[in-house]
């Protein structure tokens, strides 16, 4: 049996356990993952075509992909680090609550400091203007 064809059997047994056991599937999948980019790597292919994004070739897409294939980062943080999706036979059960939404909040506070600076801004120039037209009293 192909290495690829394994993976999405490993996805589903990894859903249907509990989240203490996430971890270890998550690092068996990533080993899994990085025998197949290998093993990609290896047949040192002239177009590399994901079933998603824009095909790439050439020289330095076949030394990128054995690059990833040697140093496949896991990571960190995201939606799924923590808790996977869960899914049985009819597909999704459930999923991991989203992470928060960040941009609103950076977004206010951009704001805020611009509403401050412009402000600020205004009321140097209004006491330059007050100190130029007040002329000493003799």
């Amino acid at each position: 049996m192909p290495l690829t064809s394994r993976l999405p059997q490993v996805a589903l047994a990894a859903a249907r356990l509990p989240n203490r056991h996430a971890k270890n599937i998550c690092v068996a999948l990533k080993e899994i993952a990085s025998a197949v980019l290998r093993r990609l790597a290896e047949l040192r292919p002239l177009t590399i075509a994901a079933g998603h994004g824009v095909p790439i070739s050439g020289g330095k897409a076949v030394q990128q992909l054995a690059e990833l294939a040697t140093n496949f980062p896991m990571p960190s943080s995201g939606r799924y680090v923590r808790e996977s999706a869960r899914m049985d036979e009819n597909g999704i059960v459930s999923l991991p609550p989203k992470p928060p939404d960040n941009l609103p909040a950076a977004a206010m506070l951009v704001g805020a400091v611009a509403a401050a600076g412009t402000m600020f801004a205004v009321a140097a120039r209004r006491r330059i203007r007050t100190n130029r037209t007040i002329e000493p009293v003799a």
